[in-house]
C-alpha cells in the first residue's frame, strides 16, 4: 500500500499556525498536497512551520513550494 514515508501531515500549533511535515514526499507530491490544503482553506492566512523533505537531494522541495508558502524564516537542522 505504498511508502509510508511519503505521507505528509498537518498539525495545528495554535489558532493561526500549523506545523506541516512533508515526510519523504517528492516535490510533485508536496505541491499536490499544499495546493489541496489551500483549496480547502486550511492554510489561507495561517503561519506555517514547514519541515521540508530531502534537503539537497534531487527530490527535495521545489522552489515553487517556497513561492507558494512564502516563508519568512528558514531553519535547516
Amino acid at each position: 500500500s505504498g511508502n509510508k514515508n511519503m505521507e505528509a501531515f498537518l498539525v495545528p500549533v495554535s489558532e493561526d499556525s500549523y506545523y506541516l511535515n512533508m515526510g519523504d514526499a517528492d516535490s510533485k507530491r508536496e505541491l499536490t498536497f499544499i495546493k489541496k490544503l489551500f483549496r480547502l482553506g486550511l492554510l489561507n492566512g495561517k503561519s506555517i512551520i514547514l519541515k521540508a523533505s530531502h534537503h539537497g537531494s534531487r527530490y527535495s522541495s521545489s522552489s515553487e513550494i517556497f513561492r507558494i508558502l512564502k516563508p519568512k524564516n528558514n531553519l535547516l537542522i
